[in-house]
């Protein structure tokens, strides 16, 4: 019989739900019919990801460490409720927090809260182990999470994006 450790159980948890959760696919242009459209590229994608992290990370107390926990630099966007083209990728990051105390966790979602939405952000979800926000002008999607091990991670994805920028022609 194969045996689950808690740490193991909760990292596998997180990897699949933070999919779940920050999966954005979904980009203006979509709504409103149009997706072929020209996008940015993904490496860009990648690179406005890691600058919407870096200044999230300016929120957080200075004995915050950030380990890389999961790095997506091109993931197909097949959110069932997409209605948008294949062939198109996003990107995802997360961040594994360290140095903060399991009784400041609450404390860093409210911190958090605030100065994302002093910095633009529009909060799309909100409960007690997950925070979820959206920059409105890229459409990036933001998350803090934490889980029964008092295990706090920092979440990022990219909206869907063509790979080099333009749709590619159907095989």
């Amino acid at each position: 019989m194969m045996e689950y450790s808690p740490r193991k159980v909760a990292a596998s948890l997180l990897a699949a739900i933070s999919l779940l959760l920050l999966g954005s696919c979904g980009n203006p242009t979509e709504e409103s019919g149009d997706t072929t459209q020209d996008t940015i590229t993904i490496q860009r994608a990648n690179e406005k990801l890691e600058e919407h992290m870096q200044r999230t990370r300016e929120a957080f107390p200075e004995a915050a460490q950030f380990e890389t926990f999961s790095h997506h630099k091109e993931s197909p966007c097949e959110d069932p409720g997409d209605p948008g083209p294949r062939g198109r990728v996003f990107a995802s990051l997360a961040y594994q927090i360290k140095n903060i105390p399991a009784e400041s966790i609450k404390e860093q979602f409210s911190q958090l809260k605030e100065w994302w939405e002093k910095n633009g952000y529009r909060v799309l979800t909100e409960d007690a182990d997950t925070l979820r926000v959206v920059s409105p002008q890229d459409e990036y999607t933001l998350g803090l999470r934490t889980n029964p091990l008092n295990e706090l991670f920092l979440l990022g994805d990219s909206p869907c994006v063509w790979p080099n920028g333009a749709p590619q022609p159907e095989d």
